[in-house]
């Protein structure tokens, strides 16, 4: 699993590294703003999405609704986002 909140907190130092070619871990190799646009603010909108969710009550099943089509054009997003989103809900429960 990957530690959501630690990946942002780190995402200054990888983008400093000056990049001009990625190679995620899904996907073709890309550059650092699509990288930033698609993994970084993906991670950053689903945190805030899922601390709303429970904060406000929400359970994991809210959490598979959120809307996350802005993001419906990557390649794995069919197999990953109702996963992604039960990670990171279950994730920040105990943080």
């Amino acid at each position: 699993n990957t530690d959501t909140a630690a990946w942002l907190d780190t995402w200054e130092k990888f983008e400093a590294l000056g990049a001009t070619t990625v190679v995620p871990g899904h996907g073709v190799p890309t550059t650092m703003s699509e990288v930033r646009r698609y993994t970084r603010d993906y991670l950053a909108y689903m945190r805030e999405q899922v601390g709303a969710l429970i904060e406000n009550g929400g359970t994991l099943v809210d959490a598979s609704a959120i809307d996350q089509s802005a993001y419906a054009h990557l390649d794995t997003y069919e197999e990953l986002a109702r996963l992604n989103a039960s990670r990171i809900f279950r994730a920040m429960e105990f943080e």
